[in-house]
């Protein structure tokens, strides 16, 4: 460090330069020299007598980086800028350690979620300066790996890294978000779907689909007396589609060219839950149709919901078909209303995270609770 810089000056009473060399007294440009000297031999560090004679200001105490990211188990080099050297580092929080004299902060092995913690450098004379770091988890893509049928819909989930999320098919974007994206996948291989984070970290999900013999419904279920197009999918030669639900037309409805593709299923005028089946030369598939009286309502659940730690939460599915099926991706459980069977109860963890509390009704159809677990609001 160069010691000459930031000294007082007793001409002005302020640090900055003085005036020149031929206005200070003798006695006082003597106290300099000889300091400067004690400095040097007790190991100060550099010391140019030039600057010390001009007493520069040294500047305003920075810290660098400033609000930085880093992964858990990873490490960062912090410095100070500017004040009075030494330095020496604190960090402020509890989240990782770092090195008092050399500033290199170490984040812990793994976090559930991002986190942060805020370290300060002080100078010398006491001066002090912070910046905030921020530890995330490594970032994943669930599922991780997929075996679909054609025309199957895939929900995937970006877990950890840094929001928001973009979300690559075979290197094609298909969209941004905050942490979910969902793709229908309609013809037979294999595919790669990327998420990408804010600060460029990556994770992948391989989804094979494969080319089964299949029936194909714009959706799984109809009003009473109406109809339905049914379709096939890779056959192995001529297909048959029949109804494997035993009673009369009246009972569980008809078939209209059921060698066709399509072939046209006619509703019975009573509720129930009818199979078709189509059989080609080597395989045979089944679907479940579901006759309702009227359309169904739509399925609805909370987008988003925060809850205290080791703090229970109810959610409420609306619309949609009984019954309703709950399942929880994350930390913390789910228990079961005593009286109401659209109802859940998120019991969440003793520390911060993300959750993902799932619905989905007799119909097959899903819908998604993101829930942010906090330790206060």
């Amino acid at each position: 460090m160069k010691v000459g810089r930031g000294l007082f000056c007793p001409m002005s009473k302020t640090y900055g330069k003085c005036t020149s060399y031929g206005h200070r007294p003798f006695f006082y440009t003597a106290t300099l020299i000889v300091l400067g000297l004690a400095l040097v031999l007790i190991g100060c560090g550099e010391l140019s007598l030039e600057k010390l004679l001009e007493n520069e200001e040294p500047g305003e105490l920075s810290i660098s980086p400033m609000d930085a990211y880093i992964p858990a188990s990873g490490t960062l080099d912090i410095s100070g800028k500017g004040g009075f050297t030494p330095y020496k580092y604190k960090n402020i929080g509890t989240l990782g350690t770092i090195d008092p004299d050399t500033g290199v902060y170490a984040a812990p092995a793994s976090v559930s979620e991002s986190d942060t913690t805020d370290i300060e450098v002080t100078d010398s004379i006491g001066s002090t300066a912070s910046t905030t770091i921020t530890v995330f988890a490594p970032l994943s893509l669930n599922p991780a790996a997929k075996i679909v049928d054609e025309g199957q819909e895939v929900d995937f989930t970006a877990l950890g890294g840094v929001p928001n999320y973009d979300f690559y098919l075979n290197g094609s974007l298909q969209g941004s978000s905050s942490g979910s994206w969902s793709h229908t996948f309609s013809t037979e291989g294999s595919y790669t779907m990327e998420v990408v984070d804010r600060l460029g970290n990556t994770a992948v999900s391989t989804i094979t689909v494969e080319g089964h013999l299949a029936i194909v419904v714009d959706k799984n279920w109809v009003e009473k007396t109406l109809s339905l197009d049914c379709r096939v999918i890779n056959p192995d030669g001529a297909h048959t589609f029949s109804i494997d639900t035993p009673g009369t037309s009246a009972e569980v409805g008809y078939l209209i060219n059921p060698s066709s593709n399509p072939a046209t299923f006619v509703a019975p005028d009573v509720e129930t839950v009818v199979t078709i089946k189509v059989e080609d030369n080597s395989n045979l598939t089944t679907v479940e149709i579901h006759v309702l009286s009227a359309a169904p309502e739509p399925l609805a659940f909370p987008t988003t919901m925060t809850v205290l730690v080791n703090k229970m939460q109810q959610l409420t599915a609306t619309g949609g078909i009984e019954p309703h099926t709950f399942w929880l991706v994350g930390e913390g459980n789910l228990s079961t209303h005593p009286t109401q069977e659209n109802r859940i109860r998120y019991n969440a963890p003793s520390f911060p995270t993300t959750a993902y509390v799932w619905v989905q009704d007799r119909l097959g159809r899903q819908a998604k609770t993101t829930v942010n677990v906090v330790e206060e609001y």
